[in-house]
């Protein structure tokens, strides 16, 4: 059951842009007009629109699930999808009728998001920027080498104030006045990321603020991202990147960006440990980590634990419950291990994170995760979507529910303009800095 469980978030990366994370309420931002549907189509919509309803209330597991209100949402949202003129209408009246669960793990993923892989175009490129919502602005923390952004003299520390000519402080307002389970700083990340990425080839406007305060927009054609694409179950194809490496200090450093290609990923991951066994200490860097299969995070943690009857934390299901259960590997490692995280690290990256912390392995540096911390699955729709649903809850070791919550650091500490300008990278030099000091 936990190899199929998928602990990720939706993010659709061919998605339209207004809801380029299936976290995002589907009314906190405007979608844009579609074509108008025919009475066939329509009725697609709303078998779908019946196929949630009945999924969410055959296996929802909280036992304070009201189940009137449940059929209260269906009278209220069902006739909103049975006047659809547009396929964008009828899946905001499903992302509404999502919305009053106040729980991540659920989402609509438009049939296109399936029909380009299909096709064979290629939605896996990106500009080489990584973004975070920092004092108020969009802020550009890393600019990868050899990226359109750094041929284009992109600096870290340069802010960005729109995107395909949407401006960033509307984003961040509607985030503000989103309700639900995530908060502003999530989505905003979210978005932007989901806005800046897209097909291989396509161009998209930005408009920066450099570190001196002058406007300089440019427009940048997207090239392949790093990494490899990989696919799981019903969800679409998600891109794959690995940093594997060790530092000038002698500490080994390991970045994910998604717990998927387990094949890939855990060959990595035990070659790096095994690589790395008398190495002062271990980095695993989970910034921007939107979760995964929930099996990785056990494997994973197997490899940096010497004891039996450990535990990550805890599914609870209806009518079951199952622990995410530690197994030492044969040859693991004993040294201090650092993990960072911030709030774009969702879901399976809460789980190994927050696991570690509560039996004491780690220590986390960073910002507090998204606390989007459920069990799902996901399904084919009758209209040609995909459907993402929760169908467990999850209690990390120490009890805490993580969900709307999320794991807060040991050490908590932020990148800054200032930071990022000066080349630093102030999360990743906290730990350096723990890891020299338990070595000393």
């Amino acid at each position: 059951m936990i190899r199929d469980a998928i602990r990720v978030p939706v993010l659709v990366r061919l998605a339209a842009a207004a809801l380029a994370s299936g976290l995002v309420a589907a009314g906190a931002l405007a979608q844009e007009a579609g074509e108008m549907i025919n009475a066939e189509r329509r009725a697609e919509h709303v078998a779908s629109f019946d196929q949630v309803w009945r999924t969410i209330r055959d296996r929802q597991w909280d036992p304070a699930f009201d189940q009137e209100a449940w059929a209260q949402a269906r009278d209220e949202f069902r006739p909103q999808v049975e006047a659809a003129t547009t396929d964008d209408e009828a899946r905001a009246a499903m992302g509404a009728l999502l919305e009053t669960l106040g729980q991540s793990h659920f989402g609509i993923i438009p049939k296109q998001a399936y029909e380009q892989i299909e096709v064979g175009e290629s939605g896996a490129g990106d500009v080489g920027l990584t973004v975070r919502l920092r004092e108020g602005a969009l802020l550009v923390l890393r600019v990868r080498d050899g990226s359109p952004a750094a041929d284009a003299g992109v600096a870290p520390g340069w802010t960005i104030e729109s995107i395909d000519g949407r401006p960033v402080t509307k984003l961040i307002e509607a985030a503000d006045e989103a309700e639900g389970v995530q908060r502003a700083e999530t989505t905003v990340a979210f978005v932007a990321q989901g806005r800046l990425g897209g097909p291989v080839g396509s161009e998209v406007a930005i408009g920066f603020r450099d570190s001196e305060g002058a406007e300089r927009p440019m427009t940048l054609a997207r090239t392949e991202a790093p990494g490899k694409d990989a696919k799981f179950g019903n969800l679409p194809e998600m891109r794959v990147a690995i940093d594997a490496r060790t530092l000038t200090s002698g500490v080994g450093y390991f970045g994910l960006n998604v717990f998927f290609d387990p094949p890939t990923v855990l060959s990595a991951y035990e070659d790096w440990v095994l690589g790395h066994l008398d190495a002062p200490g271990l980095v695993i860097d989970l910034r921007g980590n939107i979760g995964g299969i929930g099996a990785m995070a056990m494997a994973m943690g197997g490899w940096l634990i010497d004891e039996p009857d450990l535990y990550l934390g805890t599914m609870m299901m209806k009518g079951a419950t199952l622990r995410f259960v530690l197994n030492p590997r044969v040859e693991t490692y004993a040294g201090p291990v650092a993990v960072l995280i911030d709030e774009m690290s969702a879901s399976n990256s809460e789980v190994l994170s927050g696991g570690l912390q509560d039996i004491g392995r780690a220590r986390i540096f960073g910002e507090r995760t998204a606390g989007l911390v459920l069990l799902s699955t996901a399904e084919i729709l009758p209209n040609g979507d995909g459907f993402q649903y929760a169908f467990a809850g999850y209690e990390s070791a120490s009890g805490a529910a993580l969900e709307g919550a999320g794991v807060t650091p040991d050490v908590r500490i932020l990148e800054t303009a200032a930071s990022v300008r000066a080349g630093a990278d102030p999360v990743l030099d906290a730990a350096l800095a723990w890891i020299a000091s338990q070595n000393h």
